[in-house]
């Protein structure tokens, strides 16, 4: 339970204490309560623009102090000039950047996703969108983004970028004036954040249809291919007890931007060998899933799988749990140059991925010098039947404090993790690890360091330090590349956060050359997709983008292990197949020739596609212009009498 910190400082600035009826629960069974709704909500449409200027006039939310952030910091004082300090040490060369920043909206629950060429960072106080190389293209303070939904407070972020759909995906918790919160959502329209966004605030003190008195803190924000879910830690506005809940919702209503919404609510729960099921975390999943997922652990030695079967239909809930090594709450982690310790809290989930119905989970236990990031992996294969444990691990060294671990698995097997570390001969630091599909059972790889404080956090001036709640994590869409993002201290008495990229082992990189016949412009920029097919088959199990250079020359930097039937297309060239490709890791190279003519697009070479010529000629429009030379003429022409009758492979 969070007792102190930002959230609790937000809910006390914003109660106006009422008595409430206790709430009469709905959908009674044997081991839960659930109940399905379907609610008009507060929905609204919004621009990154529109966002931008509202910002503008709207001071912070209540209760955060935001002081200078990283990108108001000069350049002399990058450099460490004319007497400035530069906010962090640089230890290795790489793809990072500082994220957002801020003092006074203790803990920062930094979160991210990663886009094909944006992330978004995301903390209590501010959300930011940035290029892959770290430039800012958006910022903007949570209240001003979900403006407009009759919800003023926000904290407790959670976003990810969704590969199925190709949309960004970002979540607040909010409060009113009677203190009942809500899960403010927010869709991309696609995958450049930078746009327009779809936007609804669903009342998470509502239990189904009824209006409880209860308030959600540590939410949880999950997807499967077709499901959105919400977790939440559930007290009561007044009175006492709490419980865990889960919200499920079918993913398609958000993506149609629907202002109407379906969803199910399982709350008041026990776990499966008892005790009320309590700081529940939903699975992010990527490729193949049996059921939706949402974890906790409990006990000293059990982590519990509940799974929802028939989530789009009839909602229910099974659970499952498995047996662990046994582990203890973390105590805090010490620093250098203070006794004030980095506040680890407690030994509840913290991240949970899902990768082809094998389930990763992390949190932070005893041990180490204090505390260390366990981590596990599950074969959910069976569920709703049954979960096994694959392999467990602790992240330590006797030397350290570790924790706030976030956990991906990439294409390979390897499973990727951002952590952060500290100790009392050293500041506070981002770290990441990892390990290989073929490493022992158990085990990561040594940390490497990313970025370290350049000075111990003593912001609380307390025994410990709030730090966290979490840090994010985020499996890039090529499908290798792992984001992460950390809180390092930037002074005694302020904190930033640290976007970094890292990669674990050796990926299998793709290149070669493609001559396009009958080509005579310039080729730089041309671009297709290129198809990994199962052998014998139209089935895509991969697609790359390909764009050429001046000799005809495409780089994939990271390409799936396995053997492929090989297709690609260009806009006015047949497609060509090469069948039973096989790939390993390191470098491979392939080779494409096609065949020009298909100016319709339609892989036939026939009369539409001299016509299309025909329509166009003695022009410049590129939908004629078979050779690139941009001009439509009797070369053009020839190309599609010469290949008429052509056909490419399905």
């Amino acid at each position: 339970m969070r007792t102190n910190g930002l959230s609790r400082t937000l809910i006390q600035s914003a109660i106006v204490a009422v008595a409430m009826t206790a709430f009469q629960a709905s959908g009674q069974r044997a081991d839960y309560q659930s109940e399905t709704a379907t609610l008009r909500v507060p929905f609204l449409l919004d621009t990154t623009e529109a966002m931008l200027a509202r910002d503008r006039l709207m001071p912070p939310p209540n209760g955060i102090q935001v002081i200078r952030n990283i990108f108001q910091i000069t350049e002399d004082e990058r450099e460490g000039k004319d007497g400035g300090k530069n906010p962090f040490q640089e230890i290795i060369p790489g793809k990072y950047f500082p994220g957002p920043s801020e003092n006074g909206g203790t803990p920062g629950d930094p979160n991210m996703a990663a886009g094909p060429n944006h992330v978004i960072a995301c903390i209590n106080g501010s959300i930011r969108f940035y290029t892959k190389a770290g430039g800012l293209t958006f910022s903007v303070n949570p209240a001003s983004f979900f403006s407009g939904l009759g919800v003023s407070l926000c904290c407790d972020c959670r976003c990810f970028y969704d590969p199925g759909s190709k949309r960004f995906f970002i979540m607040y918790l909010g409060f009113d004036g009677t203190n009942h919160s809500y899960y403010e959502v927010a869709v991309s329209d696609d995958d450049n954040p930078n746009g327009t966004w779809a936007k609804w605030v669903l009342n998470s003190s509502m239990n189904g249809t009824t209006l409880s008195n209860f308030w959600t803190d540590y939410p949880g924000f999950g997807y499967t291919s077709d499901t959105l879910i919400w977790t939440g830690n559930m007290f009561p506005i007044s009175g006492s007890g709490n419980y865990g809940k889960i919200r499920i919702a079918g993913k398609q209503q958000f993506l149609d931007g629907s202002p109407t919404i379906t969803y199910t609510d399982f709350w008041n729960f026990t776990n499966p060998a008892g005790g009320t099921a309590f700081s529940l975390q939903p699975g992010r999943t990527t490729g193949a899933a049996n059921v939706p997922v949402v974890v906790n652990v409990s006990g000293t030695n059990r982590v519990n799988v509940f799974a929802i079967q028939n989530p789009l239909t009839a909602p229910a809930l099974v659970k499952k749990s498995v047996t662990v090594s046994s582990f203890g709450g973390p105590s805090g982690g010490k620093q250098l140059g203070t006794t004030t310790k980095i506040d680890m809290l407690d030994s509840r989930v913290y991240d949970v991925n899902v990768r082809d119905n094998m389930i990763l989970v992390t949190h932070n236990i005893s041990g180490g010098a204090g505390s260390r990031v366990r981590w596990y992996e599950l074969d959910g294969s069976n569920l709703p039947t049954s979960v096994t444990l694959v392999q467990q691990g602790n992240i330590e060294d006797p030397s350290y404090f570790t924790g706030y671990g976030s956990l991906n698995k990439n294409m390979y097997g390897t499973i990727g993790t951002g952590l952060t570390r500290t100790s009392a001969t050293e500041h506070v630091g981002v770290y990441y690890t990892g390990r290989e599909a073929g490493d022992a059972p158990g085990t990561m790889k040594p940390m490497t360091l990313k970025r370290i404080g350049v000075a111990y956090n003593g912001e609380n001036s307390g025994a410990t330090s709030r730090w966290g709640d979490y840090c994010g994590g985020a499996l890039d869409p090529d499908d290798f590349t792992f984001w992460a993002i950390g809180m390092v201290p930037v002074s005694s008495g302020a904190w930033g956060t640290e976007i970094y990229a890292y990669t674990i082992g050796t990926p299998a990189n793709l290149a070669g050359n493609i001559h396009l016949d009958s080509f005579v412009g310039s080729i730089i920029g041309q671009a297709a997709t290129l198809e990994f097919r199962s052998p014998g088959t139209t089935n895509v199990l991969h697609s790359y983008p390909i764009s050429l250079n001046a000799g005809g020359l495409y780089i994939i930097p990271a390409v799936a292990v396995g053997t492929f039937d090989l297709a690609i297309k260009f806009s006015h060239w047949l497609r060509t197949i090469l069948p039973s490709v096989t790939f390993a890791l390191g470098d491979n190279s392939v080779d494409f020739d096609t065949a020009n003519g298909d100016a319709d697009g339609d892989n036939v070479i026939d009369l539409f596609d001299v016509n299309a010529v025909f329509v166009v000629f003695d022009s410049t429009d590129p939908s004629g212009d078979l050779n690139g030379d941009k001009a439509v003429n009797l070369d053009d022409l020839n190309i599609a009498l010469t290949r008429f009758g052509m056909a490419g492979p399905p």
